[in-house]
């Protein structure tokens, strides 16, 4: 058969030259024999093209094709092992031949699918030294690119690729180590410069769509509003720069800055009018638009009702100034409107700035912190939260859109005795307090809490608010030797007069325990070295080597030249809590604050870490505070 074909193929091939002289001899000889003539030859014809006389050879085949196309067949059926084989023989016997370089990317390749990612490294390092002016010289610098990438070698790619994209010429190459670039800035989670490097692989529009837009609309999706105005400089592929634009005037809404984003929606649809979210900008222009010609869309507003004038003006304008700092550092702009209101210390004109507050739209409010008996009913009726800055019990009481951000009895309390019990194993406790409401809220705290705590409170003695001379308490105290601290809920000026008189009736090696208001230069003047280790809890340690602590007070001493104290502490504290469900977008009105208030957990201020429980009490891990020579030094428990 091999035989008869290799005859009949010879003969097709001999029929090209003998045939156009057999044609004309009939021709000119005989008409009736053209039939005949004309059949047999449309039948060498039909045999000829169904390759009965053998294949023709191909015009443009190279040395070696067959075994370079049965690696490919391997190659598609992963069949890898005996694709390297096949590939290793055509190199092997063609180290020259047209398509030595297409065999060097096959391979690696297939040791990139493998994983083994440094042998295709030196596969493509080897066709770069080996086949300088090859077609697929560029390709193969991508591909080194892609295996660091693979390995998760991140570092690597960006260094590599920022000198690959000033070497390589071919822009399907440029594209791809671009896209490379892109997923390696996604996996470090640095959504700004995948952007860029992902709309940079479009500027040659090499990038198919499959790949690219997924990828740069997952980036874009991440961004806030100050990540794609510096891309907008950067980012030159018209494409990206219309997703950029529509997510920019997205995040403005977000943002609560309605006008900045009519602006740049408005802008967008003029330039990308065909791009596809054109159809969805022109509908938030007219919401936009809508709702301000009705006036129900602005910036959230909140007012701060402090005593700027008349008794407590110290107080208020302290406060002022951390409400002021956390205005300059939260960068709200316009989303949002703070303004003040002076209650010149009175409880009457409080309520009445609070009546005429809900008519301008106000969200929420900070303060009062004196005049706040009649402003918080006045709060809860007209649905506006508040968030008072007063020592005053019970306020929260009065419903559930007043919430207090002060240091109370109990934090104080829990504190002091939990550090005693757990830290320094103390189970005994006696107790001074002066006889007065202020002292028998401390007495019952206290008391609750060091059963709670499983200790014993052996004696709890009190004094005149007015007295001077505590030799007859002390003496009743001293009567009592089994207890091992000693706590006096009360001010430098009356613990400061007792403590040095301790010793000398012989209570003597107990561990003093105090409020907050041991936190003052007096208390040291007065008790000096009877005070040494003495504990006491504060809201507010201006001291502290805690960073986001460190970070407010130097910012305060630029701004107002002094250290801040725990009023100016909590002001700011209250107002970067609202600035920042401000900044939510599903927060829109006075209800929306509430609930966020309600639900706060956790939020990292500079006066400890603040929840609000569900009475409106706010929730705080104190600082606690040991004399030490003439200073206060923070515990960290």
């Amino acid at each position: 058969m091999n035989c008869f074909c290799g005859k009949v193929y010879v003969l097709s091939s001999i029929t090209q030259f003998i045939i156009p002289d057999i044609l004309m001899k009939y021709y000119t000889t005989s008409d009736r024999a053209c039939p005949v003539l004309i059949l047999f030859l449309l039948m060498l014809a039909v045999l000829n093209g169904c390759g009965f006389f053998g294949p023709s050879p191909r015009p443009d085949a190279e040395p070696g094709d067959d075994i370079y196309f049965t690696a490919e067949s391997a190659f598609r059926s992963k069949s890898y092992k005996k694709a390297l084989t096949l590939y290793n023989e055509y190199l092997s016997r063609y180290p020259d031949g047209k398509r030595a370089a297409d065999v060097l990317m096959q391979e690696g390749e297939i040791y990139l699918r493998n994983r083994d990612y440094a042998t295709a490294r030196k596969v493509y390092r080897y066709l770069l030294d080996r086949y300088r002016q090859s077609s697929r010289y560029d390709d193969a610098q991508a591909q080194i690119l892609m295996s660091w990438y693979s390995e998760g070698n991140y570092s690597q790619v960006f260094s590599l690729g920022q000198i690959l994209l000033d070497r390589v010429r071919d822009p399907a190459a440029f594209s791809r180590i671009c896209q490379i670039m892109g997923d390696s800035y996604t996996a470090v989670s640095n959504p700004a410069e995948a952007v860029y490097y992902y709309a940079k692989s479009n500027e040659s529009g090499k990038s198919a769509d499959k790949y690219f837009l997924p990828k740069i609309k997952a980036a874009i999706g991440k961004l806030r509003s100050e990540d794609i105005i510096p891309l907008l400089g950067r980012v030159k592929d018209p494409l990206s720069r219309g997703y950029l634009m529509y997510r920019l005037g997205l995040a403005e809404m977000e943002e609560k800055r309605p006008e900045d984003a009519l602006r740049t929606l408005s802008q967008f649809v003029t330039i990308s009018p065909g791009h596809e979210n054109a159809a969805d900008a022109r509908k938030l222009i007219s919401e936009l638009e809508s709702r301000y010609r009705e006036g129900t869309y602005g910036p959230l507003r909140s007012a701060c009702l402090l005593p700027l004038s008349g008794a407590y003006e110290l107080y208020g304008n302290r406060a002022q100034r951390g409400v002021e700092l956390a205005l300059a550092q939260s960068g709200a702009g316009d989303s949002v409107s703070v303004f003040f209101k002076d209650t010149a210390s009175d409880p009457l004109r409080a309520e009445s700035l609070m009546n005429a507050l809900a008519e301008e739209n106000v969200s929420a409010i900070i303060g009062p912190i004196i005049s706040v008996e009649k402003a918080a009913p006045a709060a809860q009726l007209r649905g506006i939260p508040m968030i008072a800055l007063t020592q005053k019990s019970h306020v929260t009481e009065t419903g559930n859109f007043i919430f207090r951000n002060f240091i109370t009895p109990q934090m104080q309390v829990q504190t002091v005795v939990s550090y005693a019990v757990k830290n320094l194993g103390i189970r005994s406790f006696a107790m001074l307090y002066p006889e007065e409401k202020y002292g028998e809220t401390f007495l019952q705290l206290f008391r609750d809490e060091v059963a709670a705590q499983g200790g014993n409170l052996t004696a709890a003695v009190s004094y005149h608010v007015k007295m001077n001379d505590f030799r007859g308490p002390i003496r009743s105290l001293a009567r009592h030797r089994d207890f091992d601290a000693l706590y006096i809920p009360d001010g430098p000026r009356k613990a400061g007069l007792i403590i040095p008189q301790l010793a000398f009736y012989n209570v003597k090696k107990v561990v003093l325990l105090g409020s907050n208001l041991w936190h003052s230069e007096e208390m040291l003047e007065m008790a000096g070295r009877f005070v040494q280790g003495a504990l006491m809890p504060d809201v507010f340690f201006a001291e502290s080597t805690r960073p986001r602590v460190a970070d407010f007070v130097r910012l305060f001493e630029e701004s107002y030249g002094e250290k801040p104290g725990f009023v100016e502490a909590l002001a700011y504290d209250s107002a970067m809590i609202l600035l920042k469900i401000f900044k939510d977008p599903y927060v829109e009105n006075a209800g929306d604050v509430r609930n966020a208030l309600a639900a706060l957990q956790n939020y990292p201020g500079v006066t400890g870490i603040t929840s609000f429980d569900e009475s409106g009490e706010a929730r705080k891990q104190l600082y606690l505070l040991r004399i030490e020579g003439n200073r206060f030094v923070e515990i960290f428990p």
